[in-house]
């Protein structure tokens, strides 16, 4: 009994130290986003999410198989050292067309120049999250993370109230070269064990299956934000992302929550899986309430902005499906079918793009929540079609 007790307690362990450092993240950047919006500005939020849109794109493309392709890849090989050094030399290199991106994006040359050493510098940053999964150092990462975090608010108390979204990256310019740093010293018996890492093109080949489902999903869930990015002013913009950011970071700890019972999905029959479906969406109907009280609270009290009942209604109405399509869209992987996952994907980010623009026009803010909300409901939609397509309903459920 007691070994069992034990290797049980040892994987709620592992379980609970993944999902902090999984929100960890998510945690430090509501946090900071509070600290902004309350002592400074909504208007300053605004114009800093612009800047901090175009840095997540870019380490979304150079990420390019970072964490699922090498976790593969280090189970399948003992040379840890240099798969993880074959893949930082390998996408480094993607930077290069990204270059001008920079300049088109940017308002002056001093943004320019901070933005692409941020996106760099948040690239080490991040690169090592597939050894810290592989290895299980969630306790060193999350540690590491409090670090960087603590940096960013000592050096905001002692910098003047006149902060510009330019000192705002150079503080997570220093932060991301200090947890750089940090990642190093701790993961250096493994990352530095040897020197046999080069660039790879059949490494960026291999990889492209596990970039672009997760790419064009990040897509889908920031188009709106983008058109909305394009049209409104600093202040609206911040005030919309931190409701659709809220609304995101329910997702991603759904998500989470979810992750345990992935290998079940993979294993278990299809009948067996179509009879769960309805419990999550019920329970995603439950996790949405707690959600939006959450939501509500933490925006009209802490955040201290007001929004009137409409717009709560429309974001609401964005939670539940995320709980049906994604368990759809595992059962694509668990077929080796990622492409059909990408295609819904995609079409449902230009047509999000593309609604948000016709209905800002017409509805302003709300308009953005609008086309967001809905596509979670087509993307639902796209899945459910898909899946009757490729895999259709076992017998004796047919009804």
């Amino acid at each position: 009994m007691r070994p069992t007790a034990f290797a049980g307690w040892h994987r709620i362990k592992i379980g609970l130290n993944h999902t902090a450092f999984g929100l960890s993240g998510t945690v430090f950047n509501f946090a900071f986003s509070i600290i902004i919006v309350r002592i400074y500005s909504a208007q300053l939020w605004g114009t800093f999410a612009q800047l901090m849109l175009m840095m997540t794109l870019v380490s979304q493309v150079t990420s390019w198989g970072n964490k699922d392709f090498l976790l593969r890849e280090f189970s399948r090989s003992n040379q840890l050292s240099s798969l993880w050094q074959t893949s930082l030399f390998s996408r480094v290199i993607i930077f290069i067309p990204l270059i001008p991106v920079f300049f088109v994006y940017s308002f002056n040359q001093q943004e320019t120049y901070l933005l692409g050493i941020w996106c760099f510098a948040n690239f080490f940053s991040r690169s090592f999250d597939s050894v810290i999964v592989f290895e299980r150092k969630f306790g060193t990462a999350v540690g590491i993370e409090m670090v960087g975090f603590a940096v960013i608010v000592a050096l905001l108390s002692i910098l003047p109230k006149a902060i510009t979204p330019a000192i705002l990256i150079i503080l997570f310019i220093i932060t991301a070269s200090l947890k750089t740093a940090l990642y190093v010293l701790s993961l250096r018996k493994t990352i530095l064990e040897s020197f046999q890492g080069a660039f790879s093109r059949h490494h960026l080949v291999l990889s492209i299956p596990y970039f672009l489902p997760p790419f064009i999903s990040f897509i889908n869930a920031k188009a709106d934000t983008f058109a909305i990015a394009l049209t409104l002013p600093g202040k609206e913009l911040g005030e919309y992302y931190v409701l659709v950011s809220l609304l995101s970071y329910c997702h991603a700890i759904a998500a989470l929550a979810l992750v345990p019972f992935l290998k079940n999905i993979y294993r278990i029959r299809l009948e067996s899986l179509h009879k769960i479906k309805m419990s999550f969406f019920l329970g995603g109907i439950a996790w949405s309430i707690l959600c939006m009280v959450c939501i509500y609270f933490s925006i009209e009290y802490i955040y201290q902005i007001h929004f009137d009942a409409p717009v709560y209604l429309v974001a609401a109405f964005a939670l539940p499906p995320f709980f049906i399509y994604y368990l759809l869209s595992q059962e694509f992987f668990r077929h080796d079918k990622p492409y059909p996952v990408v295609i819904i994907n995609l079409l449902a980010a230009i047509l999000n793009f593309i609604v948000s623009l016709l209905l800002i026009n017409f509805f302003g803010f709300v308009g953005g929540l609008m086309s967001f909300a809905s596509m979670q409901w087509i993307l639902l939609l796209g899945f459910v079609v898909a899946q009757r397509e490729f895999f259709p309903k076992p017998k004796g459920l047919a009804q």
